[in-house]
């Protein structure tokens, strides 16, 4: 699973950030929960074929080494998602916030930007502007 998830198919644990590689190992350890959507699709429900009536804006963000479901589930929804925006991060797997953190913070920090979704003067009370907000 480690291989599959941390590291992606197309790499080896060599080619990856060991620091990075050891924090997402201790999250992967205290996950509990099927990382393969079993849930859903066990309950009897999706919300696939409501996703076209989703107006809020949307980002995917992915890595070219993940799983190639992930891949195929991401460019589903950004096609489905009226107002999605896919960004493909390049030599990252499953977890592309914990693997390099600072380029996925400035694609969010664009994405917010160009959306209006991230507060400031022209959208006020959203996003780290609003009372009781943490910032870094």
């Amino acid at each position: 699973m480690e291989q599959l998830w941390l590291v992606g198919p197309g790499r080896t644990a060599h080619q990856v950030d060991p620091v990075y590689l050891e924090q997402a190992r201790r999250l992967l350890a205290r996950t509990d929960r099927p990382a393969n959507g079993a849930e859903s699709r066990d309950a009897g429900w999706s919300a696939l074929d409501r996703l076209s009536g989703i107006a809020a804006p949307v980002l995917l963000v992915v890595g070219n080494q993940d799983v190639p479901d992930v891949l195929q589930a991401a460019e589903f929804m950004v096609n489905r998602l009226p107002t999605a925006r896919l960004a493909m991060m390049e030599d990252v797997a499953h977890l592309p916030n914990m693997e390099r953190s600072a380029a996925f913070d400035a694609i969010l920090r664009d994405w917010l930007a160009a959306t209006g979704a991230g507060g400031g003067a022209e959208n006020p009370g959203h996003g780290m502007d609003r009372p009781g907000a943490r910032k870094r």
